[in-house]
């Protein structure tokens, strides 16, 4: 099993992402969190395929991770996480979204608070 602190201290930003696809998943979900933390775009597409995850915290980190990240390129991924998911998933999308601060978030974000 990866250590996933001894990466992130590292920054070993590939083995971060393969972490990503491992079968524990708590391990994918702290790989996803490390990832954010460390901010390298290289993340970006791995980390939005697992915002589909069946487990919500890997989605959940996944989705804070890519705002930390701060590239829009996530943007149309974390609006259509909006509606769907958990409860949990559409709220950390929308912290993303903020994060992102891109305007073609506004509209999609009103209406997914507004159905709180």
């Amino acid at each position: 099993m990866p250590d996933i602190r001894k990466l992130e201290e590292k920054q070993n930003v590939k083995k971060l992402i393969r972490a990503l696809t491992h079968a524990d998943k708590d391990v994918r979900a702290e790989s996803a969190a490390a990832l954010g933390r460390i901010g390298d775009s290289r993340a970006i597409v791995p980390l939005i395929k697992v915002l589909k995850s069946d487990h919500g915290s890997v989605s959940g980190n996944a989705a804070r991770s890519l705002g930390q990240i701060g590239d829009s390129a996530a943007v149309p991924a974390l609006i259509q996480m909006l509606n769907e998911g958990d409860e949990m998933v559409r709220w950390h999308a929308a912290w993303a979204l903020e994060d992102l601060g891109d305007v073609r978030a506004s509209d999609s974000l009103s209406i997914a608070l507004g159905k709180r």
